[in-house]
Parts: C-alpha cells; sequence; structure tokens
C-alpha cells in the first residue's frame, strides 16, 4: 500500500475530545496559542449549550475560520 503524503503547509486544528462542552476558557485559550482553532465533536442535531465566555470564540473569525468548530458527527 503506498504511503500518503501529508500536506504541513497549513497548520492543523487542535480536537477538544471526550467532552463536547467547554470546561475551561483558559485551557482554550492555551491551546489556541499553539494550534490555529479548536475543534470539537457534535451531533449534527446537537446545539452545544456554551456559556457566554465559550460562544463567543464560535464567533470570532481568524484565518483558518472560527476559532471554536463544531466537527460534526453522524451516528
Amino acid at each position: 500500500m503506498p504511503r500518503q503524503e501529508i500536506d504541513n503547509t497549513q497548520p492543523r486544528p487542535a480536537l477538544y475530545y471526550p467532552y463536547i462542552h467547554i470546561r475551561s476558557e483558559h485551557r482554550l485559550k492555551a491551546t489556541l496559542l499553539c494550534a490555529p482553532a479548536v475543534k470539537r465533536i457534535v451531533p449534527e442535531t446537537y446545539r452545544p449549550e456554551d456559556s457566554f465566555q465559550i460562544a463567543k470564540y464560535t464567533q470570532i473569525i481568524g484565518p483558518y475560520g472560527a476559532l471554536l468548530q463544531p466537527c460534526p458527527c453522524v451516528f
């Protein structure tokens, strides 16, 4: 099986796992210092109940999209 090359020209987002809700704004900020965005696995029909402090990161747009992004999953 041939080895696939990985495109390293764009930074990769961090994955927030295994939780949906961000538990600490401080940890989110620290992660965003190292990664361009944070993705979290969210079912398509579910809308996270984020606090105001966390919800603002879904509205702030950086060079690679929102700082906090959903990564939809289908069950």
